[in-house]
C-alpha cells in the first residue's frame, strides 16, 4: 500500500478489531482490504493489491466481499476516503463520490459512499 514507508505507517487505531480480508496466490498474500466499524457505517480504510496482480479484479473482489459482510452485520453504508486517481474504480463498484477534494499524505481524495440498503 505504501511500499516506501515502514510497516508502522499503515497501522491505525482499531486494527485489532477491524475485519481484514486477504487475497492469496498459493501461500503469498497479494491483496488486502481492511474494514472498520465507524459511523455512519463500515469504513474501508485499507485496500491494496500487489503491483504484479493489479488489473485482475482482486481489489473489486475484496471490496465486494467486505460489502457483503458489512450488509450481513447490519450496516447500511460503506464509506472510504478514495484517492482521486481511483475515482473510476469506486464508481464502477457503485460508490458515489463527494465533489469536495481533500489532501492526505500529499494525495487528493474524495469521500466515497455506498448504500448497503436494498
Amino acid at each position: 500500500m505504501w511500499p516506501d514507508k515502514p510497516l508502522d505507517h499503515v497501522k491505525v487505531p482499531g486494527d485489532e478489531t477491524a475485519l481484514h480480508l486477504g487475497a492469496f496466490d498459493r501461500e503469498n498474500l497479494i491483496g488486502v482490504a481492511s474494514f472498520f466499524h465507524e459511523p455512519p457505517g463500515m469504513r474501508l480504510r485499507k485496500l491494496a493489491v500487489a503491483p504484479d496482480h493489479r488489473g485482475a479484479g482482486l481489489g473489486s473482489q475484496l471490496v465486494q466481499e467486505g460489502t457483503k459482510l458489512a450488509r450481513e452485520q447490519g450496516h447500511t453504508q460503506l464509506w472510504c476516503d478514495a484517492r482521486q486517481t481511483a475515482r473510476g474504480f469506486y464508481e464502477a463498484l457503485g460508490f458515489t463520490l463527494d465533489e469536495e477534494v481533500f489532501e492526505k499524505s500529499g494525495l487528493a481524495y474524495h469521500v466515497a459512499r455506498l448504500s448497503l440498503c436494498g
